[in-house]
């Protein structure tokens, strides 16, 4: 009946939760229906809650959950401590458990996240399809802090494991991925740290050749073309990425400048990467003040903007 008359199928459904409030599923069709046809946020995030309430058995409910969640904005924290307290549960559904590795990303729980994203076998439906994404910013990340504590050998290993596609996620190699250029300069410092120059300049080459790159992964173009010397094209290509973002922010950018995301993103959610684009450009630039500004705008926009927060955590 949702699918014909979705207002008369939502009063049934409260009339079943009113004879019975135990009907977890009758619950979980309230959030459906408050979310899709009512567009009431916080009234299907409650059903949803009510749903699990009454039975915490189900993963699916935990992942229409938290994308709710992560819509409003809620506190990451929050989102993990449901995903973990209730993990034997979310485990049971691939795609339920994306969402709890996803989260422990963002909250910098890398190891983890790791840990979960090698304990089984990835089979190829919607909801993984970022899995390589979220594979490689994990490795990123993790590498990241290594680096920064000083320990390049440790950082170099995650760096390298971020350009592998492991067999249990059951991804092709990509050619042209659009990570490629973060991935080959953090793998460039760690050689530089490492005291392996020659080695690091090859990577630098690598990331700098990038053609076609998108916009956000500019930023580690022009970084890679420092490296080598080229400042002149560095500096051009941060003051493209700051017409880039103004350019879509005020909306007289090209309609391809978000084409890989597809019709997904909210409004909220370009913005933010606008902001952020804009901000990296800032930072390229040594510009602590103006970075800090617009990456505190790209969260302000969209708390979950995994980058921008680690970006500002930078400054």
């Amino acid at each position: 009946m949702f699918d014909k008359q979705p207002a008369l199928a939502i009063e049934y459904w409260r009339k079943a939760v009113g004879f019975e409030p135990g009907l977890a599923m009758a619950q979980r069709n309230l959030g459906w229906g408050y979310q899709k046809f009512l567009k009431d946020q916080n009234k299907a995030i409650e059903a949803y809650q009510n749903a699990i309430l009454q039975d915490p058995t189900q993963p699916r409910y935990y992942l229409e959950l938290d994308k709710l969640l992560e819509a409003r904005g809620d506190d990451i924290e929050t989102r993990l401590e449901l995903l973990q307290k209730n993990h034997k549960y979310v485990a049971m559904f691939q795609a339920a458990l994306m969402r709890e590795i996803i989260v422990l990303v963002q909250a910098g729980k890398y190891t983890r996240a790791i840990e979960l994203m090698d304990s089984r076998m990835y089979y190829r439906q919607e909801d993984v399809n970022i899995l390589h994404d979220i594979h490689v910013d994990a490795h990123l990340l993790k590498g990241k802090l290594l680096l920064t504590d000083g320990n390049p050998e440790g950082a170099l290993k995650e760096f390298l494991i971020a350009d592998t596609y492991p067999d249990n996620q059951m991804i092709e190699r990509i050619d042209n991925y659009k990570r490629n250029p973060r991935i080959l300069y953090y793998t460039g410092l760690a050689y530089v740290d490492r005291g392996d120059k020659k080695v690091a300049i090859n990577f630098f080459t690598e990331a700098a050749s990038g053609k076609g790159i998108d916009n956000e992964y500019l930023y580690y173009k022009a970084m890679a073309l420092r490296e080598l010397g080229e400042q002149k094209e560095t500096d051009r290509i941060f003051d493209q990425m700051i017409e880039l973002g103004q350019g879509q922010l005020e909306g007289s950018e090209e309609v391809d400048f978000f084409a890989k995301f597809g019709g997904d993103l909210t409004e909220n959610q370009r913005k933010s990467l606008s902001y952020q684009i804009m901000g990296l450009a800032y930072m390229g630039k040594a510009d602590s003040e103006k970075a800090e500004y617009f990456f505190k705008k790209s969260l302000e926009h969209d708390v979950n903007q995994l980058w921008s927060r680690v970006y500002l955590n930078e400054l």
